[in-house]
């Protein structure tokens, strides 16, 4: 036959120097009984104290499963609202509806960096050194050809250079608005023109982004 016996534990706290002893109940002294500190060799008549409280007790104040189930009602609440608020996002966001508005207003997707770019291609690029400045940089004439392969007309995106040294680390980056406000015709074509000063010596490679502000910075 076994017999299981449990205890709680109680905190005893030395009153000279604050040393903490966690004891099984069981294990306690009687009230008054000296005890002596392990840590200072101070002695004192023991006395249950407000703070030598079970830890058990704290463990009962605590909330079960219905705290846990209002919490997950909450966040049930949480994610449909943001279904609600998204959805409508999306709609108004969408390349179908930008294109069902006129040009006027479509600007302000333009403006606001929310303008759709899908189906925008990066053809080709060209890089040519101009000159080198009295400081040991140089100036670049990039060369770029963008298509739009969709049959609707499309802003011409910003285009990003981003420079790399031979080790592949980034030494320097600029971003151009090539003919921000204008359009590129479904199925066409057109290509651009930019000089790009203040590039370091140590670039060696080049990488062009094309989007708006969004895709570029999560590109």
């Amino acid at each position: 036959m076994f017999f299981f016996f449990s205890a709680y534990m109680i905190r005893v706290v030395c009153s000279n120097c604050g040393a903490i002893y966690v004891v099984a109940s069981a294990k306690l002294p009687n009230v008054g009984q000296a005890i002596t500190c392990a840590n200072c060799d101070h002695s004192w008549p023991y006395s249950p104290a407000p703070q030598n409280t079970p830890e058990v007790s704290q463990v009962k104040k605590r909330k079960g499963p219905p705290g846990r189930v209002h919490g997950q009602g909450s966040s049930l609440r949480s994610i449909l609202l943001q279904v609600i608020i998204m959805v409508p996002l999306l709609f108004f966001f969408s390349s179908s509806f930008q294109n069902s508005i006129p040009y006027k207003f479509r600007k302000i997707y333009r403006w606001a960096e929310l303008y759709d770019t899908s189906h925008i291609r990066l053809l080709q690029s060209h890089v040519k050194v101009i000159h080198t400045n009295s400081d040991g940089t140089m100036t670049l004439k990039v060369s770029c050809t963008l298509e739009n392969e969709t049959t609707e007309e499309r802003f011409v995106p910003g285009l990003h250079f981003v420079f790399y040294d031979k080790n592949k680390e980034r030494v320097f980056a600029k971003k151009l608005e090539v003919a921000k406000y204008e359009l590129i015709v479904g199925q066409q074509k057109r290509r651009f023109e930019q000089t790009i000063s203040g590039v370091p010596p140590t670039a060696e490679a080049l990488k062009i982004r094309a989007g708006n502000a969004f895709e570029i910075l999560f590109h």
